[in-house]
Parts: structure tokens; C-alpha cells; sequence
């Protein structure tokens, strides 16, 4: 592969950092680093305070504070704000090899589409209701089928729910599955744990944490909840009016409010705990958290739905649950998993240098 000038673009919101609490933004600062160091020149649009390998341009803005009862709103304005950057930047970049987007929203599709830019590799990594509507995306169709660009879903369900919401059709051969992948380096094993449970991610209804809690609390647990600010504003990644009706009422002295935690404390939370609770109702199209709990040898009960359910194995490194009762019954059964054996799965099977391979191939 010759020297490629790519631009990566993340989501807006939250810094791309190697402490990035989120998976897009993890998978940014991680492929930028791949490129970087593989000789390639590199630029992230990303939130201003970013830390990235190669150059940033700012995509959004680190003081950003979202109004209540405006969120929606305010936050297609932020996205409007990455997509003139993009627009910007290949305007002034005329040499731009490739583009590679994990925003969700298709907003460099569509810009690179108009200003006859770049091919995009278009990461598909949320449901297909935040991307393009079906009627958007047919007014790319045909331009797309003249261009080289590609879809990268995080995983097998989610590439399949965007075949038929996109009905793709004869452009099927334009997706490509590729599964988030983890700097497994970073993340230490440990053999035994502290007894407690752990929840760690976004603090909104969607995620469910006050069902971790509930879970903890009806299987005689201490539980750990990381990842968010009780104290905190309203937030795309935090919901104040869902946690003051469902999480604060369920505080007592056998759950800790952890908060967010950089990279060296999720490792240390991770590794000690005697299982993640990964408790989202509705499907995740692919979490990098059950992967991180794994590679730290530390088992994951999820619920057996989308993405989640590729990257646990059922009995051997956690346990994929159809119920809330099911959820219990699992904790009782948590010591037989061997946590080994979760390290393992991970190194074969989600390593970022596996991820990065693959991208690197699409973008060649």
C-alpha cells in the first residue's frame, strides 16, 4: 500500500482519546494511531479537545452543554457543525485518498457525495434510525454505485438490519463486517476478583444500569456503577431526569457511584470484579465493554440480543440471558466460567490488530 492521506471523522460529542469512554471514539484514536504508525498521513475531525495521532481539526466543542427539552435539536446542530468540517476540509485537501466515518449519521456520505470527494468507508455502528432515511439514501443510490464507497458494520445483525432498512439490494457487496477491536495490551488479567458487580457506560434508559442495580441488590451483591456523574448535566450520554426516577432512589450503602473513569481506572475496575452486567433490554449492535471485561479474564451477562450476542460465548465466557430471572440465575452461576479461558476469546478473536487489518485492506 502507498502513502494514503486519510481523514478520519468521529463523533462530536465526547474527545477521541486512548481514555475515550465510548467505542467510536476508542476506535478512532486506535486507527489513527495504525495509520500513523504504518507511514500513512492522517487528520480527525473530532470534539476540540481531542487527542489524536496526526493532525485535528475541531468538529466540536468541548464546552458544549445541551438545554433541557432541546436535546434532539441541539444535537443535529452539533452533527451539522462536523459535516461543514468535513465539507471544509475536502475543499482545501484535494490530494484526500479516503475518508473513513463512524459519526452514525452517513454525514460524510453525503457531503463527499456533493462535493465530489473522496470514497467514504461509512462505519455503521448504531441503529439504522439515526442514519440516512431510506429517501436520503436513494437520492445517493446511484452515485454511490459510480463511486467506490463501503459500509463497515461492527457487527453481523447490525449489517443485516442496514441491508433491509437501506434495502441495498444489488449494493449487498458494498458491506463489510468488521468487529471493534481492543488494544488487549492495555488490559491486565487477573485470576480472581473482589466479589462485586460491575456496571460501566452510559447512564440513560436505553442502557438500563437501575437494572444492574436491581440485579445486584436481589442477588446479594456490592455493585460498582462507572462510567457517568450523578451530579452531572443532561447529556446525549446522560440522562439527569432518568437518573434522578430510577438510579438515585436505588442508592444505598451495597452500590458505589464510581463515575468516569480513564482508561487505567477501567482496567482496574474491570479486572476485580466478578462479573460485568452489561443489562441493555433493546439490542446493542456491538460494545467494546464486554470485549474489555473478557480481555481482564472478568465474565459478561448480557441479554441475547444483536451485536452483544457475537462476542459472548454462551457458558464459557458469560452467560446470554433471554430474562430478568434468567440475569439472576446467572450470577449464582458466574464462578464456573473460567476467566482464562474469557482472555483468550478476546486475543483470538478481537485483538485491534485484526480490526485494523481489514480496515486497512478496504482503504488499499
Amino acid at each position: 500500500m502507498g502513502v494514503k492521506n486519510v481523514l478520519l471523522v468521529a463523533p462530536p460529542l465526547i474527545p477521541t482519546s486512548k481514555d475515550s469512554i465510548a467505542g467510536s471514539e476508542q476506535m478512532i484514536y486506535v486507527l489513527g494511531r495504525a495509520l500513523i504508525e504504518q507511514g500513512h498521513n492522517v487528520t480527525t475531525i473530532a470534539r476540540e479537545d481531542s487527542r489524536v495521532y496526526g493532525k485535528l481539526v475541531s468538529g466540536g466543542f468541548k464546552d458544549f452543554q445541551f438545554h433541557k427539552d432541546s436535546e434532539i435539536d441541539q444535537f443535529y446542530q452539533v452533527m451539522a457543525h462536523t459535516a461543514s468540517a468535513v465539507r471544509k476540509f475536502i475543499r482545501c485537501n484535494s490530494n484526500l485518498d479516503v475518508i473513513v466515518d463512524r459519526t452514525c449519521q452517513g454525514l460524510s456520505l453525503q457531503v463527499s457525495h456533493e462535493e465530489n470527494g473522496p470514497p467514504v468507508l461509512c462505519c455503521l455502528n448504531m441503529p439504522s434510525e439515526y442514519f440516512l432515511n431510506i429517501h436520503f439514501f436513494n437520492h445517493l443510490r446511484e452515485k454511490f454505485k459510480e463511486r467506490k464507497d463501503k459500509f463497515i458494520a461492527v457487527s453481523n445483525h447490525i449489517a443485516k438490519e442496514y441491508q433491509n432498512a437501506l434495502q441495498l439490494g444489488d449494493l449487498k457487496s458494498r458491506m463489510n463486517i468488521i468487529y471493534n477491536g481492543i488494544v488487549t495490551d492495555n488490559f491486565s488479567f487477573s485470576e480472581v476478583h473482589k466479589g462485586y458487580l460491575l456496571y460501566l457506560g452510559r447512564i440513560t434508559k436505553d442502557k438500563a444500569p437501575h437494572l444492574a442495580i436491581k440485579l445486584a441488590q436481589n442477588t446479594d451483591h456490592k455493585i460498582i456503577v462507572a462510567g457517568g456523574n450523578i451530579e452531572g448535566n443532561n447529556t446525549m450520554y446522560q440522562d439527569e431526569g432518568y437518573i434522578e426516577k430510577e438510579i438515585r432512589p436505588l442508592m444505598n450503602n451495597n452500590v458505589k457511584w464510581y463515575g468516569p473513569a480513564n482508561l487505567e481506572q477501567k482496567v482496574a475496575l474491570l479486572k476485580n470484579a466478578k462479573a460485568l452486567i452489561f443489562s441493555r433490554e433493546s439490542y446493542e449492535p456491538f460494545s467494546s465493554v464486554p470485549i474489555e471485561a473478557m480481555m481482564c479474564g472478568t465474565p459478561v451477562i448480557a441479554f441475547d440480543k444483536g451485536g452483544t450476542k457475537e462476542a459472548i460465548i454462551n457458558n464459557k465466557t458469560g452467560f446470554l440471558v433471554n430474562t430478568y430471572e434468567e440475569m439472576k440465575k446467572a450470577v449464582s452461576k458466574i464462578d464456573t466460567i473460567d476467566r482464562a479461558t474469557c482472555t483468550l476469546h478476546v486475543k483470538n478473536n478481537f485483538d485491534y490488530q485484526k480490526m485494523i487489518k481489514k480496515y486497512m485492506e478496504l482503504i488499499d
